[in-house]
């Protein structure tokens, strides 16, 4: 049984905010703006994706709670029924040096998601950074995604949201 979710409320041009139990609040953006790879078959689907916590909680003061990456995989999963052909990339935030955390968590999230049923999650360490992607298994381009996230290029990525104190993958745990 999955946890249930906390309420969401869209606020514009493709994010989300929800508030945590103990009062964090979640903003979850999705951005088709920038080019995320660079072999033109694929860019056309690709999507950013990120989220902060405000405020930034502490590395040794997070407690669990299974709603919020419940809700996250929700908002993920809603941006595939939208849009079947997306292509999510993301960059782990380095900030606090948590990057491996975080990435270790939104594997557990994704696992424990219905999104593990037909979607392909490739993840990497490129240089000193973590980074993933998550597309359908029936993807038009699904071969040439592995070729194009290979390539992928960590310029122009989510982190840089970070001066902005956008904290990637922090959840109470």
């Amino acid at each position: 049984m999955s946890p249930s979710l906390y309420p969401i409320s869209p606020t514009k041009d493709n994010t989300f905010v929800f508030t945590s139990g103990s009062g964090h609040i979640y903003t979850v953006y999705f951005d088709r703006s920038n080019p995320v790879f660079n072999d033109s078959r694929v860019d056309k689907y690709g999507v950013y994706f990120g989220f902060s916590c405000d405020p930034a909680m502490k590395v040794f003061g997070r407690g669990h709670d299974p709603k919020i990456g419940a809700t996250i995989m929700h908002l993920i999963s809603e941006l595939f029924l939208a849009y079947p052909d997306s292509i999510l990339a993301y960059v782990c935030s380095a900030l606090d040096q948590q990057d491996r955390h975080r990435q270790i968590l939104f594997a557990k999230w994704y696992n424990a998601s219905s999104l593990k049923e037909g979607f392909i999650f490739i993840r990497k360490k490129i240089y000193d950074n973590y980074c993933g992607v998550i597309y359908s298994a029936s993807h038009p381009a699904v071969f040439e995604i592995g070729d194009a996230f290979f390539d992928f290029d960590l310029d122009n990525k989510p982190e840089v949201w970070e001066e902005e104190e956008f904290y990637f993958f922090d959840e109470d745990e």
